[in-house]
């Protein structure tokens, strides 16, 4: 195949399918790959498929038999051939994901997968909604390179980084993690951390075994404290809180005001954390000074029910020494 399309090299224009690639030229032949897979009830289950032939398959769409209410309930999550997962966290309703033609879901930038390796589509029944049918068509292209061109050494996932920097990831995730950060001052350095809040009194909630127990029922108030280590400074760029309930609660939100030992208040009042404030990255760095303590002030507001609600937050940042 390779030598027919050297000699076609001559005849082939602008428009005649060519596309440049680094140090050459590739010629793309469309190829699809048909995933059919049936989920059992309540089950999750994952389906393999290997990617045959010589040269490189480009994922550039993935196609599906219809958005059906049949599929509602099914989650999907797909991982490359390079380690690398199409979908954050769990994956996505496949109701939501199907699609066909113009409402296909386009793979952008396309991912690149080397022959032999395998791509994992995992289902989830997580609604009880099973069994359910779910058909996947990978569209894209069987890449040829031309005599010139060098063809990339294969992919692995120890190359590839979890976030990559580009448009279609996910945006929820703050930017340091993509190493986009304000610069460490000079002479100083940064080490990411993260401190989390302890408490000695949940003793029933095993999902969270740390976490502030607070009854429905009252006293619905109650405290956090995490201290910071000495002799460094903390400089923290989010707040996130584990929220718990027991399976008696029917209701309830966690207020909380923030505040350190020095004296700063980092909330003018209390704000519902869960609904406002968890996960939200900070436009300015929040720098505590090593030795003192992030002090959180804890009320569970609207409750119903009975039982306790379970609630443990994380600064999440970087640790900075200076020499």
């Amino acid at each position: 195949m390779n030598q027919l399309l050297n000699q076609a090299d001559a005849v082939l224009n602008a428009c005649g399918g060519r596309e440049a690639v680094q140090g050459g030229t590739v010629v793309g032949f469309e190829r699809k790959i048909i995933f059919p897979m049936e989920i059992p009830l309540n089950a999750t289950q994952t389906f393999t498929k290997q990617i045959n032939g010589e040269v490189p398959f480009e994922l550039r769409a993935i196609s599906s038999d219809q958005r059906t209410a049949d599929q509602l309930g099914i989650r999907v999550q797909i991982r490359m051939p390079n380690g690398r997962f199409l979908f954050g966290k769990n994956g996505i309703d496949a109701a939501m994901f199907g699609g066909i033609g113009s409402f296909r879901p386009v793979i952008d930038p396309p991912e690149e997968c080397e022959p032999g390796g395998n791509i994992e589509v995992t289902l989830s029944d997580y609604l009880g909604v099973g069994p359910s049918v779910v058909n996947l068509l990978f569209e894209g292209v069987d890449k040829y390179y031309l005599k010139g061109g060098n063809q990339p050494s294969p992919l692995s996932a120890l190359r590839v980084p979890k976030y990559q920097g580009i448009i279609n990831e996910n945006i929820l995730a703050p930017a340091y993690v993509a190493g986009v950060w304000p610069r460490t001052p000079k002479g100083a350095q940064d080490s990411q951390f993260t401190y989390s809040s302890f408490s000695d009194n949940n003793t029933t909630n095993l999902n969270i075994p740390n976490a502030l127990a607070v009854p429905v029922t009252g006293p619905t108030s109650g405290s956090l404290n995490i201290p910071i280590d000495a002799g460094i400074n903390f400089v923290v760029r989010r707040i996130i809180a584990d929220v718990n309930q027991d399976s008696t609660v029917t209701g309830g939100e966690f207020l909380v005001r923030v505040r350190s030992s020095g004296g700063y208040s980092l909330t003018d009042g209390f704000i519902d954390i869960a609904q406002y404030f968890s996960g939200v990255e900070f436009p300015v760095d929040w720098v505590i000074p090593g030795g003192e303590q992030v002090l959180i002030d804890v009320v569970l507001a609207d409750g119903a029910g009975t039982g306790n609600m379970y609630i443990q937050v994380h600064l999440e940042g970087v640790k900075r020494r200076y020499a």
